[in-house]
Protein backbone atom coordinates (compact mmCIF):
# COMPACT_ATOMS: atom_id res chain seq x y z
CA UNK A 1 0.00 0.00 0.00
CA UNK A 2 1.37 3.10 -0.78
CA UNK A 3 0.63 7.01 0.16
CA UNK A 4 0.79 9.71 -2.56
CA UNK A 5 0.22 13.40 -1.50
CA UNK A 6 0.78 15.98 -4.07
CA UNK A 7 1.72 19.75 -2.37
CA UNK A 8 -1.29 21.60 -3.56
CA UNK A 9 -1.06 25.41 -5.12
CA UNK A 10 -0.15 28.13 -2.21
CA UNK A 11 0.44 24.90 0.58
CA UNK A 12 3.07 25.16 3.13
CA UNK A 13 5.40 21.82 3.75
CA UNK A 14 4.08 22.00 7.07
CA UNK A 15 0.39 21.76 6.31
CA UNK A 16 1.64 19.23 3.21
CA UNK A 17 3.38 17.02 6.17
CA UNK A 18 0.41 17.61 8.32
CA UNK A 19 -2.40 16.03 5.78
CA UNK A 20 0.42 12.82 5.06
CA UNK A 21 0.49 12.48 8.87
CA UNK A 22 -2.59 12.30 9.01
CA UNK A 23 -3.39 10.25 5.96
CA UNK A 24 -0.75 7.39 7.27
CA UNK A 25 -2.76 7.45 10.61
CA UNK A 26 -6.05 7.08 8.88
CA UNK A 27 -4.93 4.06 6.29
CA UNK A 28 -3.40 2.16 9.56
CA UNK A 29 -0.15 1.63 8.06
CA UNK A 30 2.03 2.33 11.16
CA UNK A 31 -0.20 -0.27 13.46
CA UNK A 32 0.20 -3.05 11.13
CA UNK A 33 3.77 -2.47 10.60
CA UNK A 34 3.80 -2.46 14.79
CA UNK A 35 2.10 -5.22 14.53
CA UNK A 36 4.04 -7.69 12.43
CA UNK A 37 7.34 -6.35 14.05
CA UNK A 38 8.14 -9.69 15.74
CA UNK A 39 6.57 -12.86 15.08
CA UNK A 40 3.94 -13.61 17.48
CA UNK A 41 2.28 -17.40 17.05
CA UNK A 42 -1.12 -18.00 17.34
CA UNK A 43 -1.48 -19.28 20.89
CA UNK A 44 0.02 -15.95 22.03
CA UNK A 45 -2.43 -14.10 19.62
CA UNK A 46 -5.03 -15.75 21.30
CA UNK A 47 -3.30 -14.64 24.81
CA UNK A 48 -2.98 -10.94 24.36
CA UNK A 49 -6.27 -10.76 22.51
CA UNK A 50 -7.97 -12.20 25.53
CA UNK A 51 -5.48 -9.57 27.70
CA UNK A 52 -6.84 -6.62 25.81
CA UNK A 53 -10.48 -8.03 26.12
CA UNK A 54 -10.43 -8.07 29.77
CA UNK A 55 -8.64 -4.81 29.98
CA UNK A 56 -11.43 -3.38 27.84
CA UNK A 57 -13.75 -4.74 29.95
CA UNK A 58 -12.68 -3.62 33.29
CA UNK A 59 -12.18 0.00 31.62
CA UNK A 60 -15.90 -0.38 30.96
CA UNK A 61 -16.85 -1.04 34.23
CA UNK A 62 -17.69 -4.69 34.05
CA UNK A 63 -15.58 -6.03 36.61
CA UNK A 64 -17.97 -9.44 37.36
CA UNK A 65 -16.37 -10.36 33.67
CA UNK A 66 -12.99 -8.84 34.05
CA UNK A 67 -11.75 -10.74 36.62
CA UNK A 68 -12.42 -14.28 34.89
CA UNK A 69 -8.97 -15.46 33.81
CA UNK A 70 -8.65 -17.69 31.00
CA UNK A 71 -7.84 -20.46 33.01
CA UNK A 72 -10.66 -20.35 35.20
CA UNK A 73 -13.41 -20.11 32.88
CA UNK A 74 -16.15 -22.22 35.56
CA UNK A 75 -19.21 -20.95 36.33
CA UNK A 76 -19.19 -20.26 40.35
CA UNK A 77 -21.93 -22.83 41.50
CA UNK A 78 -23.51 -21.93 45.12
CA UNK A 79 -23.29 -24.51 47.89
CA UNK A 80 -25.39 -27.49 47.54
CA UNK A 81 -29.04 -27.01 49.49
CA UNK A 82 -28.81 -30.21 52.20
CA UNK A 83 -32.47 -29.84 53.10
CA UNK A 84 -33.98 -32.77 51.17
CA UNK A 85 -30.96 -34.89 52.38
CA UNK A 86 -32.77 -34.76 55.64
CA UNK A 87 -34.82 -38.35 56.50
CA UNK A 88 -36.93 -38.28 59.47
CA UNK A 89 -36.35 -40.95 61.44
Amino acid sequence: MSLQVSIREGESQESLLRRFQRMVQISGILREVKAHRHFVSKRDAARIKIKNSARRRRRQGNTAAATLSTSDKRIPRSKPCLAFLFIPA
